[in-house]
């Protein structure tokens, strides 16, 4: 990506950063420059005839961080300079790193309205594929993600959320949690 891409996603950015706020997010902290985890209500949710991921009597509250300062170096390979212009999520353990082109939102969006875009990064580069287990905190929902490559992908859920992403891959198994907002 070229010097133009790096312009074109700062105000996507700074939009994504707005639109949590507006969702229930608290401020940042200014050392770490990541936002502070999600502690607003999360929407309820209709359960699926699915078998449950989650006890939401014992569900960790979200977890969500939206990092805003410099991508990882080991995560930079197909990103130009500045290195800052790309808001991200790190996984648990901190070897997977999602970049969100734009805002998530549930339901996802169709035709030409866009895509919820995640591009996927492992520290590990053979690290193989990824399979993504999903549900919304504090419920028993879930959705289907599955396969995907490290890389691009498209990670649509049905409902606006905190939802928690379950990463299966070579590594140990991770976890990282996204906020989906309110398509308007």
């Amino acid at each position: 990506m070229g010097h133009t891409g790096v312009h074109r996603w700062r105000v996507p950015a700074i939009l994504f950063a707005i639109l949590l706020g507006v969702a229930g997010c608290t401020g940042s902290h200014a050392a770490s420059r990541t936002a502070a985890p999600h502690t607003g209500p999360v929407p309820a949710a209709k359960p699926t005839s699915a078998a449950p991921t989650a006890n939401p009597a014992t569900d960790a509250p979200c977890q969500f961080k939206l990092h805003i300062d410099a991508l990882p170096t080991w995560a930079r390979q197909g990103f130009g300079p500045p290195f800052n212009g790309f808001p991200y999520v790190l996984s648990s353990g901190g070897d997977i790193v999602g970049v969100l082109f734009g805002t998530l939102v549930a339901p996802p969006p169709s035709g030409d309205e866009g895509a919820n875009k995640v591009v996927w990064v492992a520290k590990d580069p053979s690290a193989g594929e990824l399979t993504v287990d999903a549900h919304l905190v504090g419920t028993a929902q879930k959705a289907e993600i599955g396969d995907i490559s490290f890389g691009p992908s498209h990670d649509d859920v049905p409902t606006p959320g905190c939802w928690r992403l379950t990463l299966h891959w070579l590594g140990p198994t991770e976890t990282v949690d996204v906020v989906y907002v309110s398509q308007r």
